[in-house]
Formats: structure tokens, C-alpha cells, sequence
């Protein structure tokens, strides 16, 4: 939206108004960029705002954080913690590489990770 000549992402200027202010990242909580509700916007670092995106559009395994790794022929899942990439080990099956996934984004990444439905 444009106030007094200027442009601003709607949702920060609803996260202003009902905070006061708006600095810094503001995060989607669901992950849906239209949904402005106030109780769906929080603020957060670019950390934690990176550990609630979305499967990578070049995913070929149809999971976040499963990868197929070819020299071992295993799945791999792995897990972004603060710059870095941490193995969550290899697995023959893909399933238990995205339950693996699953379990690895709750423990490091919390509140913060995105819920697939």
C-alpha cells in the first residue's frame, strides 16, 4: 500500500499497528503471504524466518530437507541450523528420511518450522 507517497508491504503496516512498531523481519506464521491477520504475523530474525520457508521449487523428492544422495544410493535428510547444513542421517526409504526431517525440524528448529499439511 502507498501512504503519503510511499509503499510499504501491507503486512508490516499491520504488524505497526496493532505492535507499534515494525522493525526487522515479520514472518507468515502459516506460511500464506495474503493472510494478514494480525495473529499470523510475529517478528522474527532472518534466522528464523529462513526455517519457516517453503519446499525449494528445484525439490525432487517432494520433501523439505530430503535429498536423494547418490554416492551411498541412500536418501538424505538434512536440516539448515544457523548457516550450516546438519545431517540427520541416510536412509534407504524416503519416508523415514522425511520423518527424520520431521523430527530434526522440531528439535532445532522449533516454533519456527514450517508445518506441512
Amino acid at each position: 500500500i502507498q501512504l503519503l507517497g510511499t509503499k510499504y508491504l501491507l503486512h508490516r503496516v499491520i504488524y505497526a499497528m496493532v505492535h507499534g512498531n515494525c522493525l526487522g523481519e515479520i514472518d507468515h506464521i502459516n506460511g500464506n503471504p495474503s493472510d494478514n491477520r494480525p495473529d499470523n504475523l510475529r517478528a522474527v530474525t532472518r534466522s528464523q524466518q529462513n526455517m519457516n520457508r517453503s519446499m525449494q521449487t528445484n525439490n525432487t523428492s517432494g520433501y523439505k530437507g530430503v535429498y536423494w544422495y547418490k554416492a551411498k544410493g541412500y536418501w538424505s535428510a538434512r536440516i539448515k541450523i544457523a548457516g550450516k547444513f546438519k545431517c540427520l542421517g541416510y536412509y534407504k526409504n524416503i519416508e523415514d528420511a522425511a520423518a527424520a526431517y520431521a523430527i530434526g525440524s522440531e528439535k532445532y528448529h522449533g516454533d519456527y518450522r514450517r508445518i506441512l499439511a
